[in-house]
C-alpha cells in the first residue's frame, strides 16, 4: 500500500531541492505602539526573529485577477492586481509563517509581502511589491 502523505512530503522536498535556489532573508515587521497608530511606518518586530531561507523567485508574475475583497458594487468585476515578484518556498521548517507587511530581502532588493497563497501543502506562494 502506498503512503500518500509520505509520497507527497518526498515530492515537496525533492521539488524544493531542485527549484528553491535563491537565498532570501525574512524581515518580520510590526507597527509601533502595538498597532494603535495605523498610519505609522512599520518597524522591525522584536518578537519574531529574522531568518534565512531558500525560495524560487519569479520576477515576472502573471497579472491575474486576484480579488482581495468583494467589491461593494455587484456590477464591478474583479480588478487586475499586479505584483513585482512572487516567491514560493517550503515553509514547514520555518520558525513562523510571515504575515502581510513582513519583508523579504533578496540580495540588495527588499520586497514587502502583499498576499500569500496556500494550497494545503507546506509550500506557499508570497506575492511581493518592491520597496523603493
Amino acid at each position: 500500500m502506498i503512503d500518500w502523505q509520505a509520497a507527497a512530503a518526498f515530492t515537496l522536498a525533492a521539488t524544493s531541492a531542485v527549484f528553491d535556489t535563491t537565498p532570501c532573508r525574512m524581515l518580520p515587521m510590526g507597527s509601533p505602539q502595538g498597532g494603535r497608530d495605523v498610519n505609522a511606518r512599520p518597524v522591525a518586530d522584536a518578537g519574531r526573529a529574522e531568518f534565512d531561507f531558500l525560495a524560487l523567485l519569479d520576477l515576472e508574475p502573471s497579472q491575474d485577477a486576484i480579488p482581495r475583497h468583494l467589491p461593494s458594487d455587484p456590477g464591478v468585476g474583479a480588478t487586475m492586481v499586479s505584483y513585482d515578484a512572487v516567491i514560493t518556498a517550503l515553509v514547514g521548517a520555518w520558525p513562523y509563517l510571515p504575515r502581510r507587511g513582513d519583508r523579504v530581502q533578496v540580495g540588495a532588493v527588499t520586497y514587502e509581502i502583499k498576499l500569500d497563497r496556500q494550497d494545503g501543502s507546506s509550500r506557499r506562494a508570497y506575492y511581493l511589491d518592491r520597496i523603493k
